[in-house]
């Protein structure tokens, strides 16, 4: 069960050799972030269960995915992506570096993704730089986006009665960003809400 989060976990997700260049900017990035906090492999404590079903739970338990993406095929990054899409109210920011000879299983996994009725952040890109300056604006547009939601949490629907389908998609709703991390109860998740807008940049 999510407990009521101070931070938002932020999961890096990728084939560490391949990017670890981008891995280790985007911590550094983070650093400087209110709010934010990074969840990456390089800093996950020794654990006796496998590291797929590590990698699993944390992309379940994150409240932001960004995964990067290149030229070779990795399964636990695969699954992570996979398990973070699962609720629809994570937010999903995805970085395809372009590459000439890519992994066909690879090459198939991205254009599934590419559907745009997913609702990603998806950019592809050559230079990294030309992402790094974008990544902040997408992480805190993110935020943004996620604030709408909870704002929503606060206010329940006025319905007939008991069980209704706006209540039934309310409660949906709410349980969904409650797996997110983010506050259970209403007023904690306007409060909560208030001082992300407040963190936000103008």
């Amino acid at each position: 069960m999510a407990q009521t989060a101070t931070l938002l976990k932020v999961l890096i997700s990728s084939k560490q050799l391949e990017f670890e260049a981008e891995r280790s900017d985007i911590l550094n990035i983070m650093k400087s972030l209110p709010l934010l906090a990074a969840d990456a492999a390089e800093e996950w404590s020794p654990e006796r269960e496998p590291i797929e079903d590590v990698s699993v739970r944390e992309a379940r338990g994150c409240s932001i995915y960004i995964g990067l993406f290149g030229c070779i095929y990795s399964h636990p990054t695969v699954l992570e992506y996979e398990a973070a899409a699962q609720n629809p109210y994570r937010e999903m920011l995805v970085y395809v570096r372009d590459c000439p000879h890519r992994d066909e299983s690879l090459a198939a996994f991205l254009e599934k993704m590419k559907d745009p009725q997913n609702g990603h952040t998806l950019v592809t890109y050559r230079d990294w730089q030309s992402v790094r300056s974008r990544l902040e604006k997408h992480l805190w547009d993110a935020v943004g986006r996620m604030v709408e939601h909870l704002l929503r949490l606060g206010h329940p629907p006025v319905a007939m009665g008991s069980g209704g389908a706006m209540e039934r998609r309310w409660q949906h709703e709410k349980q969904n960003l409650i797996d997110l991390g983010l506050p259970a109860d209403r007023e904690s998740a306007v409060q909560f809400a208030e001082r992300l807008k407040q963190q936000m940049p103008p």
